[in-house]
């Protein structure tokens, strides 16, 4: 009949039919399940710790950790570009303040450039936090809107401006995300 047997352990066994077939289908169901599974486990964002390494503007760093280098963008907020009025203080503001001292960084999510856009504390300061307390950087609230703490952020932003503070001294300072569409606007 062409059935091959295999003895196990002492015991003649006939192949059940079918039964690579169902093998396979298990096979492939093990694999639809446990490969979404390990790949979202590996894109979890880790909390992490190094130091700074480079300011490039009012709400982008780039740290050292563990050897390597990780651009960071500071979540829910936005400081002016360099060429506006109060970018450099803004960047200045961070080196001043993340400088030689180790920082905590807890990511939120990969925005599409692929840095990591987090939390970032120095010495249990949000420094986030502290660049809008500062008048030197605007919340932003539609990627702030689903965190409790951003409404906290609304209230320093305010404070902020009602004391003039940073870039609230002007009379009408323009929001990064407005200078941004005018410059590509011109260009």
């Amino acid at each position: 009949s062409g059935v091959v047997t295999q003895r196990v352990a002492g015991l003649v066994r006939a192949p059940v039919l079918g039964e690579g077939k169902a093998l396979k289908r298990l096979q492939t169901l093990f694999l639809s399940i446990a490969l979404p599974v390990m790949l979202m486990a590996s894109n979890t964002l880790a909390e992490m710790t190094g130091t700074l390494d480079t300011v490039m503007d009012g709400d982008l760093i780039t740290i050292l950790t563990r050897g390597k280098e990780v651009e960071v963008r500071l979540f829910g907020i936005d400081a002016p570009e360099k060429t506006q009025p109060f970018g450099q203080n803004a960047k200045n503001f961070i080196g001043k303040m993340a400088s030689d001292k180790e920082l905590r960084v807890q990511p939120i999510r990969k925005d599409a450039n692929g840095r990591t856009v987090a939390l970032v504390y120095v010495n249990g300061l949000n420094l986030n936090e502290q660049l809008v307390g500062q008048g030197l950087a605007w919340v932003l609230r539609q990627e702030c809107a689903t965190e409790r703490f951003c409404a906290d952020w609304v209230q320093l932003e305010a404070t902020a401006k009602g004391a003039r503070k940073g870039l609230w001294a002007g009379t009408n300072p323009a929001p990064p995300w407005e200078h941004r569409k005018n410059q590509l606007a011109s260009s």
